[in-house]
This record gives structure tokens, sequence and C-alpha cells, in this order.
């Protein structure tokens, strides 16, 4: 079947329809800054797991982490690494920016506060991956 994808300057898919597609609809999502792309496909792919390629002529599955998370709780003043973290990720913790992975993949913790707290990595082309971790700040919590 014809598969008809309206995608952004960033190549992220923004629609797409199986149905008839006139000019009068891809030259008005043109002037909506979407580009069009038209392509033959036996199953209809998810748009929020795919993206087009860099020269526009079909689409491929965004990466997908998989982070080695020893566990997702630790002590006050106690520390863990994370690995297996593409190169150039992005880290949120609670929302805030601290930073990107290095070329080892590995991201190193420390529970410094007692609380839960919230993790995101986020790396172009890559979906978006969360976790939690909690920091308990006496170890008899954990028993």
């Amino acid at each position: 079947m014809e598969y008809h994808i309206f995608y952004n300057s960033d190549k992220k898919i923004i629609w797409g329809t199986i149905n008839d597609t006139p000019q009068s609809v891809i030259d008005n999502q043109a002037e909506d800054g979407l580009s069009h792309l038209q392509i033959e496909v036996d199953t209809l792919p998810s748009i929020s797991e795919n993206y087009v390629n860099d020269a526009g002529t079909d689409i491929v599955p965004y990466g997908r982490f998989t982070p080695n998370l020893p566990r997702t709780f630790m002590y006050l003043n106690e520390s863990m690494d994370i690995t297996n973290i593409p190169e150039g990720s992005t880290v949120y913790i609670d929302e805030e920016n601290i930073g990107t992975i290095d070329s080892d993949g590995t991201l190193s913790i420390t529970g410094s506060n007692a609380g839960k707290f919230s993790f995101k990595l986020t790396k172009d082309k890559y979906l978006d991956y969360t976790f939690q971790v909690l920091v308990y700040g006496d170890q008899s919590y954990g028993n």
C-alpha cells in the first residue's frame, strides 16, 4: 500500500495516511513547513517510533536506549554506575539538564540527598528513556 508521510525539518514524522493524497494537500503542508514522502509499505509503521532518513527517501526506526541500571534504589552517600549509554546522550535529573555522556557510556551517580529522582536520557534519532532512582536516607528503609 502507498503511505504518504509528512515530516518536519528534523525528519520527525508529523502525520501520515494511506488515503489518496491530492497535490493540493501536499502543497498546503509544504506551506506549513512539512515535507512529503511517499513509500510503499506492507504494514502501517508507527509514526512515533520512526523518522525519515537523512536522504528523505525512506523511514527508519528510532534508536532505543538499553542502559545497564544495576538497581532502582540506593542509600545516602552511596554511588552507582549506569552503563551502556550512547555517547552524546543528554542526561536530565528532575527535568534539569546535567550534561552529556562521554565516550565510555557511563553515568555515575551518588545519592547525596534522600528522595525519589527522575532521570531522562535523550539523543537525536533515539526515543527518550526515563527511569527513577529512590535514595534512602537510612539503610534500614530498604530492609
